[in-house]
């Protein structure tokens, strides 16, 4: 009788570790990697959706940028920018929205917005608000 052993042998008695092992891929082979799939932003619905919420983080950074490249926003300050943010344009859209409805007008124009800017916020950054939305309402505008 032929003595069992642990190792698989050769027809010439040499141990055979090929077929333990798998061959590993060489630099010119890729393993194929996983696609992770996307999430989508846009609703899946034809209009927005109101439970969805939108963050102004990312053009922080670009406007930083702009006025100096070497400077960068922590997670935390740009949360925190967000958050301001987000209360601010509520604040205003809120008092906008009572002074359409006081005066009875079926839209809200330029003047009641630059009327409601210039009530909320103070002095010189009102200013610099005003002359910022008169640029970006003109350039709107032209493109039009």
């Amino acid at each position: 009788m032929a003595e069992s052993s642990t190792h698989p042998t050769s027809e010439d008695g040499d141990v055979s570790l090929a077929q333990e092992k798998a061959p590993s891929p060489t630099p010119k082979q890729k393993t194929p990697r996983r696609r992770r799939r996307r999430r989508s932003r846009r609703c899946s619905r034809s209009h927005s959706c109101p439970d969805q919420e939108y963050s102004f983080a990312a053009y922080f950074t670009k406007v930083l940028k702009q006025d100096n490249e070497d400077l960068s926003l922590s997670r935390e300050a740009k949360s925190l920018m967000d958050v301001f943010l987000r209360e601010v344009f509520e604040r205003i859209v809120n008092q906008a929205a009572r002074l359409v409805q006081k005066k009875n007008l079926p839209a809200l124009t330029q003047i009641e917005l630059q009327s409601v800017v210039q009530h909320l916020l103070p002095g010189e950054l009102s200013m610099f608000a005003d002359t910022e939305g008169t640029k970006a309402l003109l350039k709107y505008k032209r493109r039009k």
